[in-house]
């Protein structure tokens, strides 16, 4: 297949040319998101997705670099929208597509930090993916060449930005969070171990 070079005419864009990533779909607290377009059926099928692929790709060679929303993106459907139409116009939310490094071999891992918040970086980053596609604002992460340092300073600041959003839907029902998913982002940044285990 590699032999084959489709082209493309002049003046059409095919539906896999031009692909929004979460993050652009995502607002920046100022203005309406265009995730608010779309409703908590579809964000719930885009979180379990998102989910269930992290869980599948997390051993393998797939998972070379933590995911966010940058590598998120989306094919569009039937139609380009016309010039003053949002993103979310014909973008197709279910179908999801990621942006992954492949690379020869598995490298080492490096070692953990014993001063680190999370001890599975990948579910602290899912958290953070979930928590942005739940209340439709793009989080804004540290820029931090350390990736343990950044985390310190992310995983906080999104559970307290979970903590807000759970005290805010307490008074303005548009705001709550489907409960579910709301334990699925907690479990993701807080990461504790089970008290129902059996003893040995």
């Amino acid at each position: 297949m590699w032999h084959l070079r489709p082209t493309i005419p002049d003046g059409t864009t095919s539906h896999h040319t031009s692909m929004p990533s979460l993050s652009q779909l995502l607002g920046d607290g100022i203005a309406t998101s265009d995730m608010a377009r779309y409703g908590p059926r579809e964000k719930l099928i885009l979180c379990y997705l998102l989910a269930n692929s992290m869980l599948f790709f997390y051993p393998g060679s797939w998972f070379q670099a933590v995911w966010s929303s940058t590598k998120v993106y989306f094919v569009r459907g039937p139609g380009t929208p016309t010039q003053g139409q949002s993103l979310a116009y014909s973008t197709i939310l279910t179908l999801p597509y990621l942006s992954v490094e492949l690379r020869k071999g598995q490298p080492s891992k490096p070692a953990k930090n014993c001063m680190q918040y999370h001890p599975h970086p990948a579910l602290l980053a899912l958290g953070i993916i979930l928590l942005e596609i739940a209340t439709g604002t793009r989080f804004h992460r540290s820029q931090v060449a350390e990736e343990w340092r950044a985390d310190n300073m992310d995983g906080p600041k999104a559970l307290k930005a979970l903590q807000t959003i759970e005290k805010q839907s307490q008074r303005d029902r548009s705001k709550r969070i489907c409960p579910a998913l709301k334990q699925a982002i907690r479990s993701c940044l807080e990461l504790k171990t089970s008290t129902k285990l059996p003893r040995p």
